[in-house]
């Protein structure tokens, strides 16, 4: 904890730095720090212009809510089904089986209105536990029930045909194999690639609830399920086009 108290500390302050020389000002009441551990540690101390940062339990950034120590994921979930909930509401409302819209009208809507609401994000939670993707289960089946028109008692897999839609957590798992796979075709020119794939990653370690594997190895476990090769691939380029006007 010292040593990254010290770290983060230096790049704040180099961000500050850079801030003041370009004449811009951090808002302290904005900023918020996290600190995701598995051990009982101290609680950082870090100054902003002088002032302390403010250390959370949970903060939204990106559109994505983080829990701190653990990161469960449980608020983030909890955040997309009170918005969802809201949207099933308005399903109800333009669905009926005398008046309305038509069923593919209302899978569209759906897919506008939750389904992308899900999509943002998801293979960042794929080490959330099965109980919290099941309540995405729950959420996504209630929508289908509303366009299809299907009683509470219909079952979720013939739901699920019907409406030509895949479960939830093998939508998830399939985002994450393909931003596996774009960021393994980018290779180093990647952002994060080369903290995807460190190998120090690779180490052979206990995973447990609270110390949880690594995206990487998270999606070979999947592949592996799903018996799919993970062959070495080709890396792409981007290669600028320039473009020279005619005099």
């Amino acid at each position: 904890m010292e040593r990254a108290e010290m770290l983060m500390q230096d790049a704040i302050e180099r961000l500050e730095g850079w801030c003041n020389s370009v004449k811009l000002n951090i808002n302290i009441q904005k900023t918020k720090s996290d600190v995701f551990y598995i051990k009982r540690l101290n609680t950082p101390s870090l100054k902003l212009n002088g002032e302390d940062i403010e250390v959370v339990k949970k903060f939204k950034y990106l559109g994505m809510m983080l829990d701190a120590p653990y990161l469960t994921w449980e608020p983030h979930i909890t955040m997309i089904i009170e918005k969802c909930t809201k949207n099933n509401n308005i399903l109800r409302a333009i669905a009926g089986t005398k008046f309305g819209a038509d069923r593919d009208s209302i899978l569209k809507i759906n897919e506008a209105l939750n389904k992308s609401r899900i999509a943002y994000g998801c293979p960042a939670f794929l080490s959330a536990s099965k109980t919290q993707l099941n309540r995405l289960e729950v959420l996504q089946n209630t929508a289908l029930r509303i366009a299809i028109g299907a009683w509470r008692s219909t079952r979720i897999c013939n739901l699920q045909v019907e409406a030509n839609v895949v479960p939830i957590t093998l939508y998830i798992q399939q985002q994450s194999i393909s931003l596996y796979y774009k960021m393994k075709a980018k290779g180093p020119t990647h952002p994060v690639h080369t903290h995807i794939f460190n190998p120090n990653h690779r180490r052979n370690l206990v995973w447990t609830k609270l110390f949880k594997k690594p995206f990487a190895i998270q999606v070979e476990s999947i592949l592996n399920s799903w018996n799919l090769s993970n062959n070495p691939m080709l890396e792409t380029y981007y290669i600028p086009s320039y473009h020279h006007g005619s005099t």
